[in-house]
């Protein structure tokens, strides 16, 4: 009830208010506008660089980081290779935060976010190092990448930047 006595005096509030009604409608709109997008980006990396070899050490593409399944597209566009674990140091209530990283190189990478996302971009290209799968049509030859590579994640990049801007507009 006070609330409500709140709100009929106060003419900011009520716009406030008002606001956070309005954008909180358009949010389902928005998510899906992401999942969209996540979605076109892990289907066309899955065309370009999904036969790509998983068995370079020096490649940012392993076998936790690829684009030959789905769920492995969407989780290289989106999620981090670090994953944190809980591991007990004695046999007492003492817990210490082991990393795991499970790429070669140690880093975290997330192409959303652009944390190094580049060294995925630099190991999706056409170059001699990128081989193709054994298992693959071509065999082990190489080149495998694309050269559409630089294009595809700079527009990711771009595009979820854009996406996740928070500041407003200019009036």
């Amino acid at each position: 009830m006070r609330l409500v006595k709140l709100l009929s005096k106060g003419e900011g509030i009520r716009t406030l208010l008002w606001t956070f009604i309005k954008s909180f409608q358009a949010l389902p709109y928005v998510a899906l506008l992401i999942v969209m997008l996540f979605f076109i980006y892990a289907v066309i990396g899955m065309q370009l660089f999904g036969k790509i070899s998983l068995e370079n050490e020096d490649s940012a593409i392993d076998r936790n980081n690829n684009f030959q399944t789905f769920p492995q597209a969407v989780l290289v566009l989106f999620s981090p290779t670090e994953r944190v674990v809980l591991r007990p140091v004695t046999a007492s209530v003492e817990w210490h935060i082991a990393r795991q990283h499970t790429s070669p190189s140690g880093v975290c990478r997330r192409s959303a976010t652009g944390e190094s996302w580049q060294e995925i971009m630099l190991s999706c290209l056409n170059t001699e190092d990128v081989r193709c799968d054994k298992a693959s049509e071509e065999g082990d030859q190489a080149p495998c990448g694309s050269d559409v590579a630089l294009i595809y994640f700079i527009s990711f990049y771009i595009l979820c930047s854009f996406l996740v801007r928070t500041e407003a507009p200019p009036t």
